[in-house]
């Protein structure tokens, strides 16, 4: 009898999950044993740059502290806290909250009905998920904004990225703020294997 193809995407889209948390803690390691980006590039046949961005959450011996550990106030934390509520206000149905930090142009172009049918298809397939832990704020192109409020420079345009967990994939959520701190876009992802920067 033929495979339910919705049991085979099921299956595919978990093998597709567990093999990128291998490849993330095989990283994770070499980079503990001392490995460049460099090496890790060459090695996974990318560049040196598409290595970081792919795996920039990779234990980096000597790094600047995450953004959980990031020092109080500082425009990047600010930044950090406002995607924060967009996302638990997302993940937890609160659609009037979310929309309550978004820029009207986002609202219109994400109205409340588009919000929660993009959540509901993600737990389809992933399963219930839980809010990402720990956000980071990025440039634009994926470079990760240095912790350090005067390292960081003047308020600007970020994204701010986090990977929530579900049951059959860790989905990854990108947060795009303006200078202001208003959400101007939002977006999901089943893996990190579709996350391209720029977004």
């Amino acid at each position: 009898m033929p495979r339910d193809p919705c049991e085979e995407l099921t299956a595919a889209l978990a093998a597709q999950a567990a093999a990128e948390r291998r490849l993330h803690h095989a990283v994770h390691r070499a980079r503990e044993s001392g490995w460049t980006w460099e090496e890790i590039a060459q090695t996974l046949g990318v560049s040196r740059q598409a290595a970081h961005r792919r795996f920039q959450t990779a234990a980096d011996p000597g790094a600047a502290p995450t953004a959980g550990a990031a020092p109080q106030g500082g425009w990047p934390e600010a930044a950090r806290r406002s995607a924060d509520r967009a996302v638990r206000a997302w993940f937890t149905g609160d659609l009037t909250a979310m929309h309550a930090l978004m820029t009207s142009t986002a609202r219109a172009a994400l109205p409340q009905t588009v919000l929660r049918q993009t959540m509901q298809e993600i737990q389809d397939l992933a399963g219930p998920c839980t809010p990402p832990a720990d956000l980071t704020v990025h440039e634009l192109d994926g470079v990760p904004l240095p912790t350090d409020p005067h390292a960081a420079g003047s308020r600007r345009a970020v994204v701010v990225r986090g990977v929530a967990e579900a049951e059959r994939a860790d989905p990854v959520v990108h947060v795009l703020l303006g200078p202001r701190g208003r959400v101007s876009g939002v977006s999901i992802r089943l893996g990190e294997s579709l996350e391209v920067w720029p977004l």
